[in-house]
């Protein structure tokens, strides 16, 4: 048989040594974004007069000035790109496009007319050394907020916007009057980061609209200099009719968790929650500049799309709506890659409603961040778009 316990008074507060818990907090680092648009072919298609395009596929590498010269085979090159750095240490909204600490950066690398006599009408090599030539960018903290000590959320938007001076007569007017009429390529980056410096996790909702000619593709570094996606883009249309106007069609929007250490470097276990592309599987040089000229069919398999290339004639796919109405009304429910509308604002209404719930649905997958980064670098930089004679390796894109 037991013992029976002694009854006694619980220890007063008063008496109680109390023993010290240090909690280890995630440092509020620096980040630096690489966002650019470039053309993955060796020239541009017959609707963009056969410029020369970048020759690659998706890429990790490094932007570079012309001045600055191409220092490493790990450089690239783009049609225009921005570079810039985000401080968690940041406390308050607002311009930071003159802020040292951003160190906004935008600019284009050099530009040549189409081969052969003909295409060669259309343009002159252009190296972009004048300021007044150079793309322009902007940068902004839309929000910051410190919810508690454990926890920082940034939001910030940038914008770069670039012409191409090489297409014959760009320069002369632009010398003359500071204008062109050549239409401006450019891109918006939404990035929404949420730290929780005591879990050691980094949640990132990223979204990029634009043009959406031509590719895109954009990254995040760490201090340590480990790079991570945040989404690449196959471009839709062409850009005689797609380069004009801010039109702010939707390339992509993926929101994924990513661990990182004290340092606030990334770790390699990453969850995606939500990854939706804008434009249709296939069929994407097809597709129309406004929304009058989509019709969305419900109903439709998502791999089905209508399209011609005879003017006036509507593109017909099913623009992911049925299957966004239904996430949107299951906020517990796993998202999925989905192909949505670029253009539908049915659909960027139910992308806000799907990505106020995000964080309360579970992940679709479960990844490492080195397979993330693989699968955006060896995606098929042409997919849903047709062959053409002066199309990119696939030894440069393909593994």
């Amino acid at each position: 048989m037991g013992k029976p316990l002694t009854r006694a008074a619980t220890t007063p507060v008063d008496k109680v040594e109390p023993e010290q818990v240090i909690v280890a907090y995630a440092k509020l680092a620096q980040y630096q974004i690489n966002i650019r648009s470039f053309h993955p072919n060796q020239q541009f298609e017959q609707g963009g007069f056969r410029f020369h395009g970048d020759n690659r596929g998706f890429s990790l590498g490094e932007s570079y000035g012309e001045q600055e010269g191409e220092s490493s085979s790990n450089n690239v090159t783009s049609r225009v790109w921005s570079r810039y750095s985000i401080d968690l240490g940041w406390d308050k909204p607002g311009d930071k496009a003159r802020d040292l600490s951003a160190n906004l950066t935008a600019d284009s690398n050099m530009s040549k007319p189409g081969p052969g006599r003909f295409w060669g009408l259309f343009g002159h090599e252009e190296k972009y050394d004048d300021p007044k030539k150079k793309p322009r960018a902007k940068l902004e903290v839309i929000s910051v907020t410190t919810p508690h000590s454990g926890q920082k959320h940034l939001k910030t938007r940038s914008w770069y916007g670039g012409e191409n001076h090489a297409f014959r007569g760009s320069s002369t007017v632009n010398d003359k009057t500071g204008w062109t009429f050549v239409p401006t390529l450019d891109a918006w980056l939404e990035l929404d980061i949420r730290v929780e410096r005591v879990a050691l996790y980094m949640d990132i909702t990223v979204q990029v609209r634009g043009d959406g000619f031509p590719n895109c593709e954009a990254f995040i570094q760490d201090a340590a200099g480990k790079k991570l996606f945040l989404g690449t883009h196959v471009r839709i249309g062409v850009p005689a009719t797609h380069l004009a106007g801010d039109s702010q069609r939707l390339m992509w929007l993926k929101s994924f968790r990513v661990e990182i250490d004290v340092e606030g470097n990334f770790g390699e276990r990453l969850w995606v929650f939500n990854t939706l592309v804008g434009g249709p599987p296939k069929e994407r040089d097809k597709y129309p500049t406004t929304s009058i000229m989509e019709i969305c069919r419900r109903d439709w398999p998502a791999d089905t799309v209508v399209a011609s290339s005879l003017p006036g004639v509507p593109f017909l796919w099913n623009c992911g709506l049925k299957r966004l109405e239904a996430l949107s009304q299951a906020p517990t429910t796993p998202m999925e890659s989905l192909h949505v509308s670029a253009l539908d604002s049915d659909v960027t209404e139910l992308c806000g409603l799907i990505n106020s719930s995000i964080w309360r649905r579970p992940p679709f997958e479960r990844t490492t961040l080195s397979s993330w980064n693989h699968r955006h670098q060896h995606g098929d930089p042409n997919q849903g778009r047709p062959p053409d004679d002066y199309d990119v390796a696939l030894e440069k894109w393909k593994q």
